[in-house]
């Protein structure tokens, strides 16, 4: 149910911003038969099977300024889990920067950022590892970490100054080594 939920807010964004029908229903169609999206409730349930729907009714309600709605699917997101927020952020940011809704943006990338403190600090407060805390052999990411000793601020350095590195780790999708 969770990853066929989604229809709905296409079918809402499709209508609000003045796609035909044809248009609309070939995005949902494209949704539901996407790898990526069925691929995901063919084995087992995850908790980022909430994700798609909440984030696509999160745009909704801040494309229609429906702040309350707004609000609590930001909530609802952050409820999925810890990174939850990062996917806020950059929302919040394409908000910020396209200026369609600068002060949602900037609530959403303000608000992203608090909760991913609050998130990581109780997961640290159960004695469980933040990213910063883990060994490179531990870590899902270790590729795009400079060092051991590096945090989640280390790996947005190696974000910046070495795109080409990070596409190419993308792309190939091979997580071994560091980012020097």
């Amino acid at each position: 149910i969770m990853v066929a939920l989604p229809v709905i807010p296409i079918f809402l964004l499709g209508r609000q911003f003045k796609l035909s029908d044809k248009v609309t229903m070939v995005v949902m169609a494209i949704y539901a038969l996407f790898p990526a999206t069925v691929g995901g409730i063919l084995y087992d349930f995850h908790e980022n099977c909430f994700l798609t729907f909440m984030l696509l009714m999160l745009i909704w309600a801040v494309e229609m300024k429906k702040n309350i709605t707004a609000i609590i699917f930001l909530v609802l997101t952050f409820m999925i889990k810890e990174d939850a927020a990062i996917y806020v952020a950059i929302l919040g940011l394409f908000w910020l920067v396209s200026r369609r809704s600068r002060l949602r943006g900037l609530i959403a990338i303000v608000s992203s950022g608090i909760m991913y403190i609050i998130t990581t600090t109780v997961i640290k407060s159960f004695g469980l590892a933040a990213l910063d805390n883990y060994s490179l052999d531990t870590v899902r990411f270790a590729n795009l970490l400079p060092s051991e000793q590096s945090s989640m601020f280390g790996m947005i350095k190696t974000f910046i100054t070495n795109p080409g590195y990070v596409i190419t780790q993308i792309v190939s999708n091979a997580p071994t080594g560091s980012a020097e």
